[in-house]
């Protein structure tokens, strides 16, 4: 259907009627989406980086039990110290960490300088050839 309308010189001009205006947009639309594909909803998601329900369902319960280790080992941790006579375990300790670590400046010197002089001498045998 077509109206009449005047335009401004007066002459009757035809023009399409609302019906035909929302044929002509409808076949315009589906002219311009030929090269076009629908993709669905998730795959939009997934390209966006979302997460879905279920990986945040997982994440939830990784999350539940790093938590619960933690407290484990937190309640684990407080046994421990309470175990300990306001510290004087860990003075202790350190006391015999002390003595280790001297003992060790004694020893490891003389037995790296055993270990050179040995070394040089099977060096010095095989160069020789006094192989046994």
């Amino acid at each position: 259907m077509t109206e009449s309308v005047k335009d401004q010189s007066g002459d009757d001009v035809e023009t399409p009627t609302n019906d035909q205006n929302e044929n002509n947009s409808a076949s315009t639309a589906s002219s311009s989406r030929v090269g076009q594909r629908d993709l669905p909803i998730s795959t939009i998601i997934r390209m966006m980086g979302l997460p879905t329900k279920s990986e945040l369902v997982v994440l939830e319960q990784k999350l539940d039990a790093l938590t619960t280790k933690v407290n484990n080992l937190g309640s684990k941790l407080e046994r421990i110290v309470s175990n300990f006579e306001h510290g004087s375990e860990f003075d202790r300790i350190d006391v015999q960490l002390t003595d280790i670590r001297a003992t060790l400046r004694e020893v490891l010197p003389k037995a790296l300088a055993q270990l050179s002089a040995s070394g040089s001498r099977a060096a010095v045998k095989k160069d020789s050839g006094e192989e046994k």
